[in-house]
């Protein structure tokens, strides 16, 4: 079991809309407001323009040989749509520093220090994502392919907008519509000649589970204390 205690915080609130781009860091009164930023569709016959995706490489793996190294390996584009550093709660519970990297086609955790690949997760793959209604930096992503991933992220509102940005053109791909932007998108080319594209799902509660490992099954509780901190208790599910 592992507990979390956060105290109240503007940082990393859950958004009035999915649309919200992320609260800025607790330092910036100290600076100019940031740009909202929008992360544009990846597609074969579309520009990229690097200026607006500089600003989400906050671990500058763009300019990271060896991490260019892996996204040719991989297939992907050489653009970073998002890196930072987050830890990741493990099977048994335990807090593992990774690096996230978020390219057009997949999530990868990086070893923190050697930046070696330690996990790929293709971003088509992720059939929602779980948090807490509450200021907290945790953040679930379900994969039922293989096991999910519980990560504690500083930037967690802004990487939900990348993984929704990123989702929504993977979908576009396979021809089940999405515009880039996670509104309902009727396809006529998709599944069914007319399934309709509702953007990744973002479930939010105060308790969810996650699969943790093969026959591993984890519940998270977020709670509030009495002073405004956030209690978060990661233990075996019942």
């Amino acid at each position: 079991m592992i507990t979390f205690v956060y105290p109240p915080s503007m940082h990393d609130r859950v958004p009035d809309t999915l649309e919200d781009p992320g609260c800025p860091p607790p330092d910036a009164q100290l600076r100019p407001p940031e740009i909202p930023f929008r992360p544009p569709r990846l597609t074969s016959h579309q520009p990229i323009h690097l200026p607006l995706l500089t600003s989400t490489d906050h671990c500058d793996l763009r300019n990271d040989a060896e991490v260019q190294k892996l996204m040719a390996k991989h297939g992907e584009p050489p653009i970073v749509l998002f890196s930072c550093e987050v830890l990741k709660i493990n099977r048994r519970a335990e807090a593992v520093q990774r690096t996230m990297l978020v390219c057009a086609n997949a999530l990868y955790l990086l070893d923190a220090d050697t930046k070696r690949s330690r996990r790929k997760i293709p971003t088509r793959s992720i059939a929602s994502l779980r948090m807490s209604e509450m200021s907290d930096n945790f953040l679930g992503l379900v994969c039922p392919a293989e096991y999910d991933l519980l990560l504690v992220c500083a930037r967690k509102t802004e990487l939900v907008v990348v993984l929704r940005e990123a989702h929504a053109s993977a979908m576009a791909e396979l021809g089940l519509g999405g515009d880039g932007s996670g509104r309902d998108v009727t396809s006529g080319g998709g599944r069914g000649g007319g399934d309709v594209y509702e953007g990744l799902p973002v479930e939010l509660a105060n308790r969810f589970t996650y699969k943790a490992g093969a026959n591993v099954t984890k519940v998270v509780t977020f709670t509030r204390a009495g002073d405004g901190e956030v209690d978060t208790n990661v233990a075996d599910a019942p």
